[in-house]
């Protein structure tokens, strides 16, 4: 589907020296589990920069449940003066620019030009290299049988690579513990968020120092934002996508109040078609159809009588509070230029990440979400089919048409080279046929549920002394295939409760996966060695 992007025209005076870096221009596909969704390298997503959707769902379907997303990050420095870095559609020029920044929180036009790429990696690539080192006993690997994508991953240091230099770039298993990133010694690529590696990842760097913002209009915070994006090809986690930014603060300014989050522009049925919700306590921002399906979703997108749920669920945020959750606020807003619509300024595009409209009235939960009383951080916090409850629903909101949403945390302080992580995932999921409108969020929460379990168990194998054994999902379905998560490479042994060896022993890495095809309803033990002889434990139910 083609859209129609409203355009405004921002004017604002200067006498600051910017680089002269040229827009972000890279993009790749993330299309390993049922999802082919674009990623641009310029701090945006999800469109090809021409008016196109680009996030369908399921994979090779004319549907596309998301037309755009993008980081949104603003904060106050020790003097009170704003600074605000977002993308929505580049129509007034890019926030953010590609490449990293130097010591003093610059960056050249050579650097972005460098850094104008984006490096992909699949899990099945980082098996081979592992299977390599494992059949080679422990030694160097041959370069020419390490594929491509491992070796020329931007890690700290790769001879193979020659623009990353000795920074702190892509994550990766340190095999030797030489802080330097070396394929040929056993070295492979990790997920940026703690979770091995996935069976694919996107990863890129981007800037908001490389030009004037166009965007917002707002004064440069000086960050750094390593991102990557990752998927797991697995029924429990198919259909989902993780994304995961890592913000580096390169200035010489300390950050108060600063805020981090994701603005989308969902696509799930036409333009005045959508409703937003929010559900605490699972972190999470919702989308759903506003009229039954047959009224709006059969034209455009494809998905007929059965629109899909969408979550966005933070699963780490920047807040300072240690028992802050991790998303601390959700917000919408509507496609026109009325005082709850597009963001004009940047004081705006801060206050939408902290639930506040263009006037500074914050967000409520009566009313219509802007007109009520009751001051809230969440948009439309009680399900849908709550007849009692507050959701677009049983509020019948009449402000604007559209919906544009931001799921955000904070506020933290970022000290000047602090590092902070914004880690989500967005969330899809098809009720069955006559669920709207005002539907049940059960699937959702429950798919929320699952994909919380998963980030919460799996082991970070840089942090880990000894490999520690946990199988995703568990219990798991028969007939089916679960992850194991070790931290290290070495053998699976699966027994039966009494511990008798009811199968040939599996070779795995830190991401293998556990054929149950085998196994019936039952409990098993699931024995773990890693290549010292140490073993770990752990039980699995089949259902």
């Amino acid at each position: 589907m083609v859209k129609i992007v409203l355009t405004a025209v921002i004017c604002f005076l200067t006498t600051r020296a910017f680089s002269q870096c040229s827009p972000a221009t890279a993009h790749a596909m993330l299309d390993v589990n049922n999802v082919h969704a674009r990623v641009n390298n310029g701090g945006d997503m999800w469109w090809d920069l021409l008016g196109n959707a680009k996030y369908s769902v399921p994979s090779g379907d004319s549907a596309n449940a998301l037309f755009a997303g993008a980081l949104w990050i603003g904060g106050l420095d020790q003097n009170d003066e704003l600074h605000v870095a977002a993308q929505t559609y580049r129509q007034n020029g890019n926030d953010y620019f590609p490449g990293l920044l130097d010591a003093n929180g610059n960056v050249a036009p050579s650097t972005c030009s460098d850094f104008d790429r984006i490096w992909q990696v699949y899990g099945y690539e980082i098996d081979q290299v592992i299977a390599l080192w494992n059949n080679g006993g422990g030694n160097m690997l041959p370069q020419d049988q390490i594929p491509a994508d491992v070796l020329q991953w931007p890690g700290k240091g790769n001879p193979y690579n020659p623009i990353v230099g000795d920074g702190n770039l892509a994550p990766f298993f340190d095999r030797d513990g030489d802080n330097a990133y070396d394929p040929t010694q056993g070295d492979y690529p990790l997920v940026e968020c703690g979770s091995g590696y996935a069976d694919q990842m996107i990863w890129w760097v981007f800037n908001d120092k490389g030009n004037a913002h166009g965007e917002t209009g707002g004064e440069p915070l000086g960050v750094e934002v390593q991102a990557m994006a990752y998927a797991y090809n697995t029924p429990a986690l198919n259909q989902q996508t993780f994304y995961c930014y890592k913000i580096t603060n390169k200035s010489a300014n300390t950050y108060h109040d600063i805020y981090a989050g994701l603005w989308v522009d969902p696509d799930v049925c036409s333009l005045g078609a959508k409703y937003v919700g929010s559900d605490s306590s699972q972190n999470m921002g919702i989308v759903y159809s506003r009229y039954e399906p047959d009224l709006s979703c059969n034209q455009g997108n494809g998905y007929g009588d059965q629109p899909p749920l969408l979550g966005f669920k933070i699963l780490k945020g920047l807040a300072s509070d240690p028992d802050a959750p991790p998303m601390t606020h959700s917000m919408f807003y509507s496609a026109d230029f009325s005082v709850t619509g597009n963001p004009q300024e940047p004081q705006q595009y801060y206050g939408y990440l902290k639930s506040e409209f263009k006037d500074g009235e914050h967000l409520t939960r009566d009313g219509d979400g802007y007109s009520g009383s009751i001051p809230t951080n969440y948009a439309f916090p009680d399900s849908p089919d709550d007849q009692f409850g507050f959701s677009e629903c049983t509020a019948d909101s009449s402000i604007g048409s559209g919906r544009h949403f931001i799921v955000s945390s904070g506020p933290g302080i970022m000290q000047p080279g602090e590092s902070r992580v914004l880690n989500c995932v967005v969330l899809f999921v098809q009720p069955p046929v006559g669920t709207f409108p005002c539907p049940s969020l059960s699937a959702l929460t429950q798919q929320a549920g699952l994909v919380q379990q998963f980030y919460d168990d799996v082991p970070d194998p840089r942090f880990n002394t000894l490999p520690e054994i946990s199988i995703y999902p568990n219990p798991a379905v028969s007939g089916q295939s679960a992850i194991v998560r070790t931290g290290a490479a070495g053998t699976i042994f699966v027994m039966d409760s009494f511990g008798r060896q009811l199968r040939e022993p599996t070779q795995v890495a830190t991401n293998g996966r556990l054929d149950l095809s085998t196994l019936t309803a039952g409990c098993y033990l699931v024995k773990f060695t890693n290549h010292q002889g140490v073993p770990s434990f752990a039980k699995l139910i089949v259902q």
